[in-house]
């Protein structure tokens, strides 16, 4: 493999995952230069991950850098995209042959800056909505992908709306011991665990502060976690979460035509360019989006896994999520990522850090 192609898969890794998983896999071919992309159906088995539907995402973000990347080092990218109706490992999602040509579409190479700095942050927002030209500039790289479709709320009194049902979705992520122990088994609590596995989320990332990161240390254990939520505590957490809604530029939901592993590939590529095109503006972003994920599981293989509670809950919340974006909903579309964006006061005071290339090779 020479350096350029290096470069440009590593580019490509650079792209988000949920909690850091980095559930892709690489064929390189280096006799037809050519690259085979598939899903690792091992890497993220979280109950968020239903049908491997994040995963695709993940996998869509991966293909958008690597074509970004390519362009930007004058190699132009001939793909195939595989429209996968069920889930399938053993088959590649996508091919791309790197072609040396003498003239390389220019499309997307002012994103590639942005691949290397764009991350999620979780530090408060500036409460200030986003202009009207940053709104277009994302719904502009949104829909440059096929069935996908950019919504952004910056009107108060609708983003409260959001953030009280984003609040009430969040106590079922908190209450639910499967979740809880996902989540812990992602934290990397110092240097040595970073370094050593390359994945999960760093501790500091989460933004706690020293408080919070005690209060995560001590409630690692779900005995302990289950019974601050017979108190309450766990209310206190989904707080979080919708106040983070509420103090934010705007609030975006990244929808496509159907729920298929082919439609959240083609969200993973649109959710890139929504992300490198805001970090290019000077703007952060952070999913939160355990409600649109909980619908999905909902969609696709019925309530039967939430407890009557929770399907309470979920049957309460979704006819008011599904009139405040009833213009984009409408149409039978699938809702693949809720998250919020604006200005953030800082930088992140930590980033996750991605494995080696050669640990995605096969």
């Amino acid at each position: 493999m020479n350096e350029k192609i290096r470069t440009i898969l590593q580019a490509g890794i650079l792209a988000p995952s949920g909690d850091n998983t980095q559930p892709w896999l690489l064929r390189y071919k280096e006799d037809k230069n050519e690259l085979e992309m598939f899903i690792d159906p091992k890497a993220d088995q979280s109950f968020f991950n239903v049908g491997q539907r994040a995963t695709y995402l993940s996998l869509g973000a991966v293909f958008e850098n690597i074509l970004i990347a390519s362009r930007a080092l004058e190699i132009e990218p001939e793909f195939e995209i595989y429209p996968h109706k069920e889930v399938d490992s053993q088959n590649p999602v996508a091919k791309i042959r790197f072609k040396d040509k003498t003239s390389v579409s220019k499309k997307g190479i002012n994103l590639y800056p942005a691949i290397g700095t764009r991350c999620t942050n979780r530090k408060p927002y500036k409460k200030t909505p986003l202009e009207s030209q940053e709104i277009k500039a994302l719904i502009r790289e949104a829909e440059g992908i096929e069935g996908a479709k950019l919504s952004l709320i910056v009107d108060k009194a609708l983003k409260k709306k959001v953030a009280s049902l984003v609040f009430k979705a969040d106590i079922i992520r908190v209450e639910r011991r499967d979740l809880h122990e996902f989540l812990y088994s992602t934290i990397r609590w110092n240097q040595e665990e970073i370094n050593r596995k390359r994945d999960g989320m760093p501790i500091r990332s989460l933004e706690a502060g020293f408080g919070g990161d005690l209060f995560l240390r001590f409630c690692e254990p779900w005995p302990v976690m289950n019974f601050f939520n017979k108190i309450g505590v766990g209310r206190a957490v989904a707080m979080h979460a919708k106040k983070s809604i509420m103090d934010c530029g705007a609030v975006g939901l990244l929808t496509v035509k159907g729920n298929s592993p082919y439609d959240f590939f083609n969200a993973g590529r649109a959710l890139e360019r929504i992300w490198l095109c805001a970090t290019s503006l000077g703007l952060s972003i952070q999913p939160v989006t355990a409600i649109t994920l909980f619908f999905l599981r909902v969609d696709l293989e019925g309530d039967r896994a939430f407890s009557i509670k929770h399907r309470d809950i979920l049957s309460d919340i979704r006819p008011k999520w599904q009139s405040i974006w009833a213009d984009v909903l409408k149409d039978s579309r699938s809702e693949a990522l809720l998250f919020r964006i604006g200005k953030s006061s800082s930088p992140p005071t930590s980033r996750a850090i991605r494995k080696e290339l050669e640990a995605f090779l096969i």
